[in-house]
């Protein structure tokens, strides 16, 4: 894919989700669009981060200690 082509693609896909966001076309609850980002966040899917979190607390602490080695 062309950089010209993947620009106008994520700026069309920008402007539709600011478009939505602004004129309350759908009922979307606490989205946040901002330059480069868009976030929707909801309870039922921070629970389920919670539940993964606490379920493999030592294979995320040894993924986290991998990220800082490779990240020095």
């Amino acid at each position: 894919m062309e950089p010209l082509t993947f620009l106008i693609i994520i700026g069309f896909s920008w402007l539709s989700l600011s478009a939505i966001t602004r004129f309350h076309w759908f009922e979307v609850k606490n989205p946040e669009i901002g330059l480069g980002y868009a976030f929707y966040r909801t309870k039922k899917l921070n629970n389920i981060i919670d539940r993964l979190a606490k379920r493999g607390q030592l294979i995320w602490k040894f993924i986290w200690d991998i990220g800082v080695i490779s990240g020095l």
